[in-house]
């Protein structure tokens, strides 16, 4: 049997129909036709069993097609990160704080830097991490997102784009912090380093705050131009 799309046009309405070529029924349309007239109270011409079985095909197939592509897309939309944006300011300074998954000392620092009694009440934290958050970070995130406090965003200031996604352009200043209690303290530094370069040749002018363990590692920084009372060294102070 042959199958063709049948089209009748009446001013600017359209009414199409699957039909079988040699019975093809008339459809007078009229102007107050709407499509539901069309669909319910025209008289279409049958389908032939061929027809039928076509029609049948049709559905079978759109049952079976639609939920495994669903799935599909589910299963790519899992795999995109939400963390992947770009922070967008809203008319408020803002501060990019960088640190590792394993950083043990955010919680102290964000609980400190954002203390209403600081003043520093109307400003956002832009949190730059290279993985997805932890079940610590999770809660972080979720502490701070009333006030729209912080933004965690997935990314390392090792690269340029997450730079740009952080808006560091813009930034009021920018907080490379440490992990503290690293197993590998100048493996830590020396990443801490690499990422202080990053910002500094991206953007030489802007305060940046660096916290490392080991203090004979503060000359690599110093060298590049980074200030010296805007290193911190951890092991520095215990030992004061």
């Amino acid at each position: 049997f042959d199958v063709d799309l049948q089209a009748r046009i009446s001013g600017n309405k359209f009414f199409y129909a699957i039909g079988e070529v040699g019975r093809k029924g008339p459809l007078p349309i009229n102007a107050n036709m709407t499509l539901l007239d069309a669909l319910f109270s025209a008289t279409w011409t049958p389908l032939q069993p061929e027809g039928r079985v076509f029609t049948m095909l049709v559905i079978i197939l759109f049952f079976f097609l639609v939920p495994m592509q669903t799935a599909k897309v589910f299963e790519i939309s899992t795999q995109i990160s939400k963390y992947t944006g770009a922070f967008t300011p809203s008319g408020r300074r803002h501060i990019v704080v960088c640190c590792d998954p394993t950083c043990r000392g955010l919680e102290k620092f964000l609980r400190d830097f954002l203390h209403p009694d600081h003043g520093v009440a109307n400003i956002q934290v832009v949190l730059l991490v290279p993985a997805e958050p932890t079940a610590a970070m999770s809660e972080l995130i979720v502490r701070y997102a009333k006030e729209r406090q912080m933004t965690y965003l997935k990314g390392d200031l090792l690269s340029t784009d997450d730079l740009m996604r952080a808006n560091v352009d813009s930034a009021s200043g920018c907080f490379i912090l440490t992990d503290q209690h690293a197993a590998d303290s100048h493996s830590c530094d020396a990443m801490t380093i690499l990422r202080t370069i990053s910002v500094h040749n991206y953007r030489p002018k802007m305060r940046t705050i660096v916290q490392l363990v080991e203090p004979e590692n503060k000359a690599y920084l110093t060298a590049v131009g980074i200030p010296s009372q805007h290193i911190v060294c951890v092991n520095e102070l215990r030992m004061a």
